[in-house]
């Protein structure tokens, strides 16, 4: 299931949706050693030995609901490492919405997420993923709640869009993050969403390019 998305042995190219039935296998894995059933999530998606991290994404939510209490445990402990990137953070969502939805323990999951990471990265990744499956940054900042570790990742929350009103502290990082006039605590990153923001407001080609030099933007 792993690897192939299903328990038979055919591989279909065609995109499958995953369902509980779809996981059968995984639950009764879960139910007879759960924590083997979580290392082994964690080494198949890691490990990359799959050519879609869906189904481990998948499973490791399974774990995190349907499992005894040192699974689910485990589990929410996992997710940094099973997803790696913003767009694997947006499937686990979806999948743990098929479990039976959010409790603390996946708020604080996801909410270390994005304390857990260096900021740098998490700049990366918001500014790279930031929307799939019906989620975004915004939406799961609004539900885990995570407590920004500087006026940094404050203004990155802000730009996100979690708080409606930012308080006047906050929407003025936010103002300078935009324009690029500030850098974060460490002097990494920051820029990344200025260069964005530019590109979005850019009239020609030689701006992009000199964008994407300058400031390593991706596609």
């Amino acid at each position: 299931f792993l690897v192939l998305g299903t328990e038979g042995g055919s591989y279909y190219v065609s995109e499958k949706t995953l369902t509980r039935e779809s996981g059968e296998a995984v639950r009764r894995c879960i139910v007879v050693d759960g924590l083997r059933a979580v290392r082994t999530i964690v080494d198949v998606s890691i490990a990359g030995r799959a050519p879609k991290n869906d189904p481990a994404l998948f499973a490791l939510a399974m774990a995190s609901k349907l499992g005894d209490e040192v699974t689910k445990k485990a589990a929410r402990e996992a997710l940094p490492a099973v997803a790696r990137i913003g767009t694997d953070l947006f499937h686990f969502a979806r999948y743990v919405e098929v479990f039976g939805g959010w409790g603390r323990g996946t708020r604080n999951a996801v909410a270390r997420w994005y304390t857990d990471r260096p900021l740098d990265q998490l700049v990366y990744q918001m500014v790279k993923y930031q929307s799939r499956d019906g989620w975004s940054h915004r939406d799961l900042l609004r539900l885990a709640h995570p407590s920004p570790a500087s006026s940094a990742h404050a203004a990155l929350h802000a730009w996100s869009g979690r708080w409606e009103k930012p308080h006047d502290g906050v929407a003025s990082d936010l103002a300078c993050l935009v324009e690029g006039t500030v850098e974060p605590e460490g002097g990494v990153g920051i820029g990344l969403v200025a260069a964005f923001e530019a590109a979005k407001r850019a009239t020609s080609v030689k701006e992009i390019v000199k964008l994407v030099e300058e400031c390593k933007l991706t596609h």
